[in-house]
């Protein structure tokens, strides 16, 4: 995008990314969930600002990432169930006394 743009900044959203970002909906009540490529970018509550940049020494970049952010996932089961379906974890957790 940074190669195709005019602009000198751009933001990037709804993009699938850390286990942390919010997506709504992605574990309902009863526990399914759509596969991950199945989710729209207008689900996935995320940005990122992006700049184009030039280095001291002239080099030049298309665009590099200067911020990002977005709402967070707060809810354990569904950061679990991101982190096993992103193939972080094998499996679900068990947890003895807490």
């Amino acid at each position: 995008l940074g190669e195709e743009t005019c602009s000198p900044a751009l933001f990037v959203v709804g993009l699938l990314r850390e286990n942390y970002d919010l997506v709504y909906p992605y574990l309902y009540a009863d526990g399914t969930r759509r596969p991950l490529r199945q989710i729209p970018s207008a689900e996935i509550f995320n940005y990122d600002i992006l700049v184009k940049a030039k280095t001291l020494d002239g080099r030049e970049f298309p665009a590099v990432e200067v911020l990002s952010g977005g709402l967070r996932e707060w809810i354990p089961k569904a950061i679990v169930a991101r982190l096993v379906d992103q193939g972080i974890i094998p499996e679900p957790p068990e947890f003895d006394d807490g």
